[in-house]
């Protein structure tokens, strides 16, 4: 399971995943897994734009609590983006612990693939 999100270049949804592993275990097991490798730091969760939770490896060292992404509002697919720290200079007297942000749009491939 977590080589399926290791692997995918894009966030992936419970059901991308569950599509990816079949019938390897039960709707509850997966559901419990995923949120045991998110407790573990081993991948994050996030909400796109649908609301839908999407799921991303990380490495347990990794203290980033900051996740930019994009999702494409014409292929669904989320994708994080390289950008791994996004600051405001709003906040600066702000203690943040967490930040999740996602642009939505028509991403690069998608876009291509239309023009030809």
């Amino acid at each position: 399971m977590l080589a399926v999100i290791n692997d995918s270049e894009h966030v992936l949804s419970y059901s991308e995943i569950k599509g990816e592993i079949g019938k390897v275990c039960s709707r509850v097991t997966l559901y419990r897994v995923l949120e045991r490798l998110e407790q573990e730091g081993v991948m994050y969760k996030i909400a796109d734009v649908d609301g839908t939770f999407r799921f991303g490896s990380q490495s347990p060292k990794d203290n980033n609590t900051s996740y930019v992404h994009f999702s494409c509002v014409a292929c669904r697919n989320v994708t994080k983006l390289k950008e791994d720290h996004v600051t405001f200079s709003s906040l600066s007297k702000h203690q943040v612990h967490f930040s999740q942000i996602t642009m939505a749009g028509i991403c690069p491939q998608f876009k291509k693939s239309t023009q030809t």
